[in-house]
């Protein structure tokens, strides 16, 4: 194996897996090892899904859905650190589009030189990603 799968520590002594589940399903597959190369990552679940969703991107093979899905996730992952921005939808696409949709509106208010309230002046910010 080239690249080893990336895990973290449980509560329970076992182990999560973060990254590589392509490669960990092939070697389970189709082959006869019972150890494999890991990197432990002592990292929480803000941590996780952001390293998750980075190899994920890397991959040379995605598909058009599936790059998009991940650049959602990544999204998701960063603004997530803002607790309103939870608030606006159930799934990571729909805090996403609510997003991009302020964004858009904001920018078309600069355009036409309105007036842009404080808020939304970092919001605006906050979307350069």
């Amino acid at each position: 194996m080239i690249e080893p799968i990336i895990v973290r520590p449980q509560k329970n002594g076992r182990f999560q897996l973060i990254a590589g589940e392509r490669r960990f399903r092939a070697i389970k597959d189709y082959t006869d090892m019972t150890i494999i190369q890991a990197k432990i990552a002592d990292v929480d679940d803000l941590q996780a899904r952001r390293i998750s969703a980075a190899e994920n991107l890397l991959r040379e093979d995605l598909s058009a859905i599936e790059s998009i899905e991940a650049t959602i996730e990544i999204i998701d992952v960063e603004m997530g650190k803002e607790p309103e921005y939870l608030t606006v939808g159930k799934t990571p696409l729909e805090r996403v589009v609510k997003l991009l949709s302020k964004l858009d509106s904001i920018r078309r208010s600069k355009e036409r030189r309105s007036v842009v309230l404080e808020a939304e002046k970092d919001l605006s910010n906050a979307g350069r990603i």
